[in-house]
């Protein structure tokens, strides 16, 4: 790959090229996960993990909802969740376990941490929530890349898709 200066092209230009970076770094972090999960004991306390980069309609409705010039350093500096990694437990304990290995891990920079487990959102979604920072070498560039590990028991997750669809669906219905 060669060395691009990324700030000279809005997000539109680079979209193609950024989403093939951050893939790679999704596939570093997903693994970085997975060994502070397995060198900790809990990999086979997973029933579930999973990884998604967010989705260009997504990330442009977040910039401009937000107010932010659509470059390539708002979106690494700004967007919190542009890498999301979510992994799924049997119980409760494990999720505090879970987090305090990757909140322990020197790899990671815990930025923040959403504990909506002992403070459920509104609508009753439960979940722990902490978004780091993980320094990706890709070839010869270091990315500071952002990312939200979410993590949630089989029943959470249950819960939390079937509210995502009729959130969603309901936003899409068109009144006539």
């Amino acid at each position: 790959m060669d060395k691009v200066d990324f700030n000279t092209y809005s997000i539109y230009d680079m979209y193609e090229n950024m989403y093939y970076i951050i893939n790679i770094a999704r596939s570093i972090v997903l693994n970085e996960v997975k060994d502070v999960l397995k060198n900790g004991g809990k990999i086979e306390q997973i029933t579930k993990i999973e990884s998604r980069i967010k989705s260009y309609v997504s990330l442009i409705e977040k910039m401009e909802h937000k107010g932010y010039e659509l470059t390539w350093n708002n979106v690494i500096e700004k967007i919190n969740d542009l890498i999301g990694i979510r992994i799924v437990c049997n119980n409760l304990n494990e999720i505090y376990e879970i987090a305090n290995l990757v909140k322990n891990d020197a790899r990671f920079e815990i930025l923040k941490e959403k504990d909506y487990i002992r403070k459920p959102k509104e609508s009753g979604y439960t979940s722990y929530h902490i978004i780091f920072r993980y320094k990706c070498k890709i070839e010869e560039v270091t990315i500071p890349i952002k990312a939200e590990l979410q993590i949630r028991t089989v029943e959470m997750d249950n819960w939390a898709s079937v509210a995502h669809d009729l959130v969603y669906k309901k936003k899409k219905q068109v009144v006539g």
